[in-house]
Formats: structure tokens, C-alpha cells, sequence
């Protein structure tokens, strides 16, 4: 009894001991798994990662392009509004210039301009003086029937008619011109 007894117990600690080995390999094996499972999963994330590098500097590329766009549009846009300010100045400078011409021209030899202001209506206040009465008679004459100015006149006023200290005809009219804000834009 004492060989079967010793015989059960051999084949028991047999059985013990190929399960231990058996055991063994299944976690030697199921640790093996897990390492290759996260020797993959840290392969991924490096990739993750470098795609993900990538990408930043593509956008700190594309940022940069965006940036040195923006300076020439802010160029640009800066550049519009002088071009549209020195249009404008143009045009003001062409009316202006056509004002004085219009002006000046119906003034005859020896009449004197003392004042010459625009109010904000479009209206011209003229001052000044003549020599005499036929000077004067002149004026009005040019001022009824214009020559081929740039600007007609499509009102005339003779405010004031005197005589001043040194003997001469002193004169306000106020006129309004073609494309003015009173008449029709040229």
C-alpha cells in the first residue's frame, strides 16, 4: 500500500508539476502577447504623434502664408483708400480750378476781387471794387450773358452796390454755378 500510496503521490506532484509548467507557458505566453500588444500600441501612438507633428508645422506653414497674405492685403486695402482719397482730391482740384476760371474770367480789366468765399450751399460771395460805373455795367453784363465758360451760371445776386473811400465802385454778388450742390453736377 505504502508503493501505491507513494505512486499516487509521484503522479500526483507529476500532475502538479506539469501544470506548473503548463502554467508557466501560458503566462510566459499571455505576457509575450501583452508586451507585443503594447510594443504596437506604443507604435501607433509614435505614429499618432508624428502625424499629428506633421500637421502643426503644415498648419504654422499655412499660418505664415496666411500672415504675409494679410500684410499685402492690409497694403492693398491701404493702397485702395489713398487712390480713392487722391481720386477724389483730382475731381475737387478739376472743380476748384473750373471754379476760379469761371470767376476770374467774368471779371473785367480793372475790377479788383476783395473776397471770394464759397458757403456751404455751393454759393459764391464775391467783393471787390471797380473804377467806375462802365467797369461795373461790364461785370454784370459778363454775368448775364457768360461767355462759354466751363461752369454756367444759373443765379446771379447783386447784394451790394457803394462807393468806398477812394472813389471806386465797391460790389457783393453771389453766384451759383453749374454742379454745385444748388444745381445740376457736371
Amino acid at each position: 500500500m505504502e508503493v501505491e500510496l507513494v505512486k499516487k503521490q509521484l503522479q500526483l506532484i507529476k500532475k502538479h508539476r506539469l501544470m506548473k509548467i503548463l502554467g508557466g507557458k501560458i503566462l510566459t505566453g499571455l505576457i509575450f502577447f501583452l508586451a507585443l500588444f503594447l510594443v504596437a500600441l506604443s507604435s501607433s501612438s509614435l505614429l499618432v504623434n508624428q502625424a499629428n507633428q506633421r500637421l502643426e508645422q503644415q498648419a504654422a506653414l499655412i499660418k505664415g502664408q496666411i500672415s504675409s497674405l494679410s500684410e499685402i492685403e492690409n497694403k492693398q486695402t491701404y493702397l485702395m483708400a489713398k487712390l480713392s482719397s487722391f481720386k477724389t482730391l483730382l475731381t475737387k482740384q478739376a472743380r476748384h480750378q473750373a471754379i476760379a476760371e469761371t470767376v476770374f474770367g467774368l471779371l473785367p480789366q480793372g475790377a479788383a476781387l476783395k473776397g471770394f468765399e464759397i458757403n456751404e450751399s455751393g454759393n459764391i460771395q464775391l467783393s471787390g471794387t471797380v473804377p467806375d460805373w462802365l467797369t461795373l455795367k461790364l461785370l454784370t453784363e459778363r454775368i448775364r450773358e457768360p461767355r462759354a465758360e466751363e461752369l454756367a451760371i444759373l443765379k446771379a445776386d447783386v447784394t451790394k452796390v457803394s462807393y468806398n473811400q477812394g472813389e471806386e465802385i465797391a460790389f457783393d454778388i453771389t453766384l451759383q454755378l453749374s454742379g454745385g450742390k444748388g444745381g445740376n453736377e457736371k
